[in-house]
């Protein structure tokens, strides 16, 4: 009996430090001087300011106005949002950031820059999902990617990070110097350090020739 119950504490004492190494990291907000903080009533704080940092882990969001859920741990930004997460720059209007999950999701004339071994790309949409730890993203509305050599245009994105595969959907358009390559309704994969695509639906080519 006593070897079970000294088997039980050391079981428990093994994963008392994984637990610990499993924790979230904190989330950090700092503000600027003329900074204002409202809170007491309910479970949301509200704080505004000419620049508030909100950080947590490699995620940083620069805003002026945020709204904080402490018992959801949703942090809400609005105003001219940034954020920076390792080598990708986000800018929007407002951002909505699942602090728990490590899930951002963006709105109002969002721009990603990401500055890549091979080259640097942006992408501009109209609402864009981004998964903070593995930095993938999905976009929907004026999809268009620039990676300096061609644009593309499209609906809707999914784009991982670690390949660098971004596929396209819907009405589709690719400009690459003298070429452009549409589809009213196909699909594109495009590997972005590598310049190669796919395209599969009804495509229409034209280039010039002279």
């Amino acid at each position: 009996m006593k070897k079970k119950a000294l088997l039980l504490l050391t079981i428990l004492a093994l994963m008392l430090p994984l637990k610990a190494f499993a924790k979230q990291d904190n989330l950090v907000f700092t503000v600027s001087e003329d900074g204002e903080m409202l809170g007491g009533e309910g479970d949301e704080v509200t704080v505004t300011g000419r620049e508030i940092v909100v950080t947590q882990g490699k995620t940083k969001i620069i805003t002026q106005k945020l709204i904080y859920n402490t018992k959801t741990k949703v942090a809400r930004a609005f105003g001219e949002c940034i954020i920076i997460n390792d080598n990708m720059t986000i800018n929007s209007e407002e951002v909505y950031f699942d602090t728990e999950n490590n899930y951002a999701k963006l709105t109002g004339q969002v721009k990603i820059s990401q500055e890549r071994e091979e080259k640097d790309i942006t992408i501009d949409a109209d609402f864009v999902e981004l998964w903070t730890e593995t930095k993938d993203v999905k976009a929907d509305g004026n999809v268009v990617i620039n990676d300096t050599e061609k644009i593309i245009y499209g609906d809707t994105l999914e784009f991982s990070d670690q390949t660098g595969i971004a596929k396209l959907f819907g009405r589709l358009k690719l400009i690459e110097e003298d070429r452009t390559l549409s589809s009213p309704d196909g699909t594109l994969e495009t590997n972005v350090d590598k310049g190669t695509y796919k395209v599969t639906g009804q495509i229409e080519f034209i280039t010039r020739v002279n």
